[in-house]
């Protein structure tokens, strides 16, 4: 991989489907920056260390999120009611300054995701010991992945709603994640929930079964920026958007998918 000192790119001559913004390590400091890097992206992913609900939230706000916690993460400070708190204190700030606060989605799961953004199998953890123990022992993931997360989001009317979820069933996804509401609903909103979801992305926990072997593989934790491929998976870690390691610059990535393939892969630095 070049040196994190200037941004990586890997790439196949395609036009991309579907864009995912990868994002890691932020330990509750979210950079305005990393933010404006995402707002073309159709889905967000978090590698763990997330720090506090907020900075959910605010990627949410952006596209959808799915995210895993990090060794850093205290699973109380991502509880449901610490969500709905969070989101509460984020509508009063929206509706007192005149603004509407924005579509949100966050599914969250404790060690282990799978997504399938645009038919692109990726596997979601946020250490790489973890990640390398996964795919040495497929019968640990199988259970890691069947394991209760959560789903939060708010529905059109302005209600919150939120869901723990399992595997084992069909999961409950936002159609049209950026669709405004009309403007005499609440400011504070998001659209309906129904099963699957727009623009053919499904993102979140399926109910189909996860593969014994992924297409990319994506970690946080060690807070320096990767990517290398090896027997068919491309393994990437987007370093740090907040506090980066050897006097390495602040990175998020995009993902890029093509005709359910991987198309191209770029770490972007967050300056300013």
């Amino acid at each position: 991989m070049p040196p994190a000192s200037s941004p990586s790119k890997c790439a196949h001559n395609v036009s991309p489907d579907i864009r995912v913004g990868v994002i890691s390590d932020t330990h509750s400091l979210l950079p305005t920056r990393a933010l404006e890097l995402f707002q073309d992206v159709d889905h967000l992913i978090h590698a763990g260390d997330i720090g506090c609900a907020e900075v959910l939230l605010r990627l949410a706000r952006v596209a959808p999120l799915s995210a895993v916690l990090g060794n850093c993460d205290e699973s109380d400070a991502f509880s449901l009611a610490a969500l709905r708190q969070a989101q509460n204190i984020a509508c009063r700030q929206a509706n007192s300054g005149g603004g509407a606060a924005a579509c949100l989605s966050v599914t969250l799961s404790p060690l282990y995701a799978y997504l399938k953004p645009g038919g692109l199998r990726i596997l979601l953890t946020h250490k790489p010991s973890s990640l390398r123990k996964a795919l040495r022992d497929e019968r640990l993931l199988a259970s890691e992945l069947n394991k209760t997360k959560t789903w939060f989001g708010t529905c059109a009317n302005g209600d919150q709603m939120a869901e723990r979820l399992s595997d084992q069933r069909a999961v409950r996804q936002p159609l049209e994640p950026h669709a405004q509401p009309p403007a005499h609903q609440s400011t504070c909103s998001v659209d309906t929930v129904s099963a699957g979801m727009a623009s053919g992305i499904s993102a979140n926990a399926s109910s189909e079964p996860a593969p014994l072997t992924f297409d990319v593989a994506i970690h946080g934790h060690t807070h320096i920026p990767a990517l290398s491929q090896d027997d068919g998976l491309l393994t990437i870690c987007p370093g740090s958007s907040s506090y980066p390691r050897n006097n390495d610059p602040a990175t998020v990535g995009i993902l890029s998918i093509a005709d359910g393939a991987f198309a191209h892969f770029e770490l972007l630095e967050v300056k300013g």
